[in-house]
Parts: structure tokens; C-alpha cells; sequence
């Protein structure tokens, strides 16, 4: 069976969160100098900062966890959840929703970016120079719009006539990209914005969305699927744009979804997952090259990854007996479980050593 899979149906659960919680359940280099004379060096710790959605209370609530320890950033009086997350220094920022809000926690204090009238969510966050960017969509009563906050101020990307939605943000050399897709007619774009700029990375023969974008010196890099259109029962295919051009790494016979990139030297790291059999199987594809993260009778996805001195960190979630057990992968080895008694889903990770 062949399904069609596009994250901005997490969109529509603000009418039925239930349903957007059991999508996500079904679906640095550090300078170290010459210690001085007298000095001990001071050690080095590495922390696994990982955001997601918990089903802990009444509603689906927003959650962190910090080395696997878990931190409750709403109280279930909302539905919500948290998308993505990013630490500077000492700060940790993560992006959501709760209720109608667009939403930035900062160290655990919330800030809305919306004022509520409608609904919006932030999918993505990225902090650069002292300021806080966020990336998501928000409803202008009819569709949603994509748009990016700067400090809380909206932009928007699109005219607000047709779906828009951003997942993804990076910015290098003060420019700010964004990605994710405008919905064109019966065609979904896969779309990049760069400083507000859109860019269809596909040309509307196909159904498709970027999913994820960084940048590594002078190249641009989105991850993303898509299925043609003109072909009965098509697959999704998991691709990678350089500069606009495409790469399949899926051959198209399973369908095959992504949800993050991650740049390492030379190295591309994409995570995602496919549909085989009644289940989706976790993967992370190398230059290409696919693994397996978890093999099974139990679905699970890789929703997100980190590399950090070759080592390569994967967040995701995996459904057991209808509950949401959130995962974390360290080289492709399923590392120690994240508290909560609880269903769960791991959404975003980021690894930060000091």
C-alpha cells in the first residue's frame, strides 16, 4: 500500500491533536589550547539536548530532555508540543506550538510569537548573532502562510493564497534560508527561501517538500522526498538538493520519506524513514548509503540528527503496543532510553559539548 506523507499535516491536528501525536508516534569542533602551568584543564561535557511531544496528561504536552532526564515545558492544559531545539552557550531555545501559539521557550520560559487569533506553530529555530529566528507557518483564517519570526517579529513568505509552510531554517553569512513546500494547484512544491526569496526546487509534475536545509561554505544542501504525479500509485522517493540539483538516495520501489540533514566534513547525513511492509522502518542514509536503525515488528522513524566530532546522534521515536517510546541513536547504536513512563515522541536533537 502506498501512503502519501507530508509533515504539514501536523498542521491539521490543532483541530484533533490525538491525531497529530499518533503521526509522530507512527511515523562544534571545540578550540582547546595548551592548559596553562598551574592550571588543571577543565573537563569536557558533553550534553544530549533532545525536544519532542509527550502524551503525559490530558493532552499532548511539550517536553525536553537533557541527558536523557525529562523536563516538562507546558502542563497539559494545552495541547502542544516542541519541534525543534538549539543551544547558545549557556541557553537552551526550543520552538512549538501550544494551543494556537507559535512558540519559543528560552531556558524554559515561554514567549509567543502569535497572537493567538489563529493557529501557528514553529518548526524550526536557530539562534545567530543574539538573534532568535524561528521558522514555521501560521493560519491566516483560510490556509497558512509560511513565515519566519526574527525576535518575535513575523515575515512572511508566501501572499497567504494558497498552503505554505516553512520546516526548516539555517543562516550563513547573514543569509537567511528557509525550506519546506507551497502547495500549487493538486502540486506540492518543494520550496527554499533565501532571504525571503523563493526558490521550487521541483516543478509541479511531482507532489513533494524539502524537509530539512544547512549550508557548508558555499553549498546548499536540502533534504526532502517527492512522488510524480503522473505516475499511478508513484513512491515517495527520499532526495538531496546541492545547489538545486537532485539526488535521489531511495530508488522509488518503497515509499521513503526524510526529516533532517546534517553536514560532517565531507560526509551528508540524512535521516528518515520508509514504508515496508505495515510499518516504518528507521533509517539514516551516509553519502547515500542507507542503514537500518531499527529492525522489527515495530514501526519506528528518525526524525532528526546531530554530528558532532564525527560522531553522529539520531532522535526518533518507536511505537510498541500502541505506545511512543522516544529514541536516541549514537552511530547508528540505540543509546540509553529518555525518561517518562509515558507515550513520547523524540522530534529534534542537538548535542553540545563545553
Amino acid at each position: 500500500m502506498s501512503i502519501r506523507f507530508s509533515i504539514f499535516w501536523l498542521l491539521r491536528p490543532f483541530k484533533n491533536m490525538s491525531a497529530a501525536f499518533l503521526l509522530c508516534l507512527a511515523l562544534i569542533s571545540i578550540a582547546c589550547g595548551g592548559s596553562t602551568t598551574g592550571i588543571a584543564p577543565q573537563p569536557i561535557t558533553t550534553d544530549i539536548y533532545i525536544a519532542g511531544i509527550g502524551n503525559n496528561s490530558q493532552r499532548p504536552t511539550a517536553v525536553v530532555w537533557k541527558n536523557g532526564r525529562v523536563n516538562f515545558l507546558t502542563n497539559g492544559e494545552y495541547a502542544a508540543a516542541a519541534t525543534s531545539i538549539y543551544v547558545s552557550g549557556e541557553d537552551v531555545y526550543v520552538a512549538g506550538y501550544e494551543g494556537k501559539f507559535a512558540t519559543i521557550w528560552k531556558n524554559g520560559i515561554v514567549r509567543t510569537l502569535s497572537d493567538g487569533k489563529n493557529y501557528a506553530i514553529a518548526y524550526s529555530t536557530v539562534v545567530n548573532g543574539g538573534d532568535i529566528y524561528a521558522a514555521g507557518a501560521e493560519s491566516n483564517g483560510t490556509l497558512y502562510v509560511a513565515t519566519i519570526w526574527k525576535n518575535g517579529v513575523a515575515t512572511t513568505l508566501t501572499d497567504g493564497s494558497r498552503n505554505a509552510y516553512a520546516l526548516s531554517m539555517f543562516i550563513s553569512d547573514g543569509d537567511v534560508y528557509a525550506a519546506g513546500a507551497e502547495e500549487i494547484g493538486n502540486s506540492l512544491y518543494a520550496t527554499i527561501w533565501k532571504n525571503g526569496t523563493p526558490i521550487h526546487l521541483t516543478d509541479g509534475t511531482t507532489r513533494a517538500e524539502a524537509t530539512s536545509i544547512t549550508v557548508s561554505g558555499s553549498d546548499v544542501y536540502v533534504t526532502g522526498h517527492e512522488s510524480n504525479l503522473t505516475i499511478s500509485n508513484s513512491k515517495s522517493v527520499a532526495k538531496i538538493w546541492k545547489n538545486g540539483v537532485a539526488t535521489s538516495i531511495s530508488n522509488g520501489q518503497i515509499d521513503n520519506f526524510t526529516t533532517s540533514i546534517a553536514i560532517s566534513d565531507r560526509d551528508v547525513f540524512v535521516t528518515g524513514f520508509e514504508h515496508s511492509g505495515d510499518i516504518f522502518v528507521a533509517k539514516v542514509w551516509k553519502n547515500g548509503i542507507a542503514t537500518v536503525l531499527a529492525q522489527g515488528a515495530n514501526a519506528t522513524i528518525a526524525t532528526s540528527a546531530f554530528v558532532l566530532s564525527g560522531d553522529i546522534y539520531v532522535s526518533g521515536v518507536q511505537t510498541i503496543e500502541n505506545k511512543g517510546i522516544p529514541k536516541v541513536w549514537k552511530n547508528d547504536v540505540d543509546s540509553a532510553p529518555l525518561d517518562g513512563d509515558f507515550s513520547a515522541s523524540a522530534l529534534s536533537i542537538f548535542v553540545h559539548r563545553h
